[in-house]
């Protein structure tokens, strides 16, 4: 599948292993029938994930020419249901001339609705990113990977470590697997990939990070350019 990556890639094992990882995207993830979009080296926060496949709804393009700042009202919206422009602008600690102008552009979209002067997002666009799947990649250093993955669950549904087969075996067990819901991926020598343990399924908690991931699909979607161009796996 197609992969956008922002930053340059470096051989080595590792990529080798995150290359096998997306060759097998469909067949992991039973996703061959979905309508995905997948990164590498993606800025998402303070992290940046080695791989992020999000399935996708068509109504994202809609973001494509909505400015960033107004993504972080509709993670406001997505996390208290519905609130006035007045409230919005005291919560979020911003003038209110700037808080209207974002919601007059995701009101013109669709992406919000307004009832009485309260304003709430609409219904298609809280799960607007239904499945979003963080992977990390490491030869040797499961700890380091493991921290990462569950600093990616903030914000996606499923989150995965991918790892070379004696050591996706051998830590199979280890507690913080089971403590934090992190999946396992194994990867042989032939660079097939096995689902070893499965996610836990959970609910993305930084809804700021969840809708800035949103618009930067909807926009390399339309053709802006953010960073690199798409190098096809």
């Amino acid at each position: 599948m197609q992969v956008n990556y922002y930053g340059h890639r470096i051989a080595g094992p590792e990529q080798i292993l995150e290359n096998a990882v997306v060759s097998n995207i469909a067949h992991l993830f039973n996703a061959a029938s979905r309508s995905l979009w997948a990164a590498a080296s993606l800025p998402i926060g303070a992290g940046k994930p080695d791989l992020i496949i999000a399935e996708v709804e068509p109504e994202i393009i809609a973001l494509a020419n909505i400015e960033l700042s107004a993504t972080k009202v509709m993670a406001y919206l997505r996390a208290i249901h519905k609130a006035r422009a007045s409230t919005i602008a005291s919560k979020m600690n911003k003038p209110r001339v700037q808080i209207v102008k974002s919601l007059d552009s995701l009101l013109n979209v669709g992406a919000i609705k307004e009832e009485g002067g309260n304003f709430s997002l609409a219904s298609s666009w809280r799960n607007i990113l239904p499945i979003v799947t963080c992977i990390e990649v490491n030869i040797a250093d499961w700890r380091r990977v493991l921290n990462q993955a569950v600093r990616n669950s903030i914000f996606s549904h499923y989150s995965y470590v991918a790892l070379p087969e004696s050591v996706a075996n051998r830590v199979l067990e280890e507690p913080g697997f089971f403590r934090y819901g992190i999946g396992i991926l194994s990867v042989s020598k032939l660079e097939s990939v096995t689902l070893l343990r499965r996610s836990k399924l959970r609910s993305p908690k930084v809804w700021s990070y969840y809708y800035q991931l949103a618009s930067t699909i909807a926009r390399q979607s339309n053709g802006e350019k953010i960073d690199l161009p798409n190098y096809p796996i």
